[in-house]
């Protein structure tokens, strides 16, 4: 049941959640002024391979239209089903290596490391993309437009 459920659902994103659950001052009023809180689908089904997929992050606040405490229950369920041990690919870094994923169906989280000993280089690159799809997902959703979307 939960299954069905999940695609009809939108969970609300911010940076001023995640950062707020690290420390409430984080973020000072004039950063969050600037922020936006942008609506995502709860679960998408991926174009290439048919899957479904939840989108959920410590960005994501709550669920639309539901009580806050409820909404972040299930969040932090999800979340918590998706991070189990089974489910984690831990990347052990070397020189030269690099790492590709599929945004649409990762949850990825960078880890602590010594910056003063290692440099971090990250590029990101959009290989192919179908925002049409997307956006059409979420009109058909009743969401609102994502103006803050930025397309690569």
């Amino acid at each position: 049941d939960r299954q069905a459920l999940l695609p009809m659902l939108q969970a609300e994103h911010s940076l001023i959640h995640s950062r707020s659950l690290v420390d409430e001052t984080a973020l000072t009023a004039e950063m969050k002024a600037e922020l936006t809180w942008v609506r995502q689908p709860l679960a998408r089904r991926n174009p290439v391979n048919g899957r479904m997929s939840v989108y959920v992050s410590a960005h994501a606040s709550h669920i639309v239209g539901w009580p806050v405490e409820e909404g972040r229950a299930l969040l932090n369920q999800l979340t918590a089903q998706a991070t189990t041990a089974e489910r984690i690919y831990r990347h052990r870094w070397r020189e030269g290596d690099l790492l590709i994923w599929d945004n649409r169906a990762t949850l990825h989280r960078a880890t602590t490391y010594d910056s003063v000993r290692y440099k971090r280089l990250m590029r990101r690159t959009t290989v192919a993309g179908d925002e049409a799809q997307y956006r059409a997902e979420l009109q058909a959703m009743g969401a609102s437009p994502l103006e803050s979307l930025a397309v690569s």
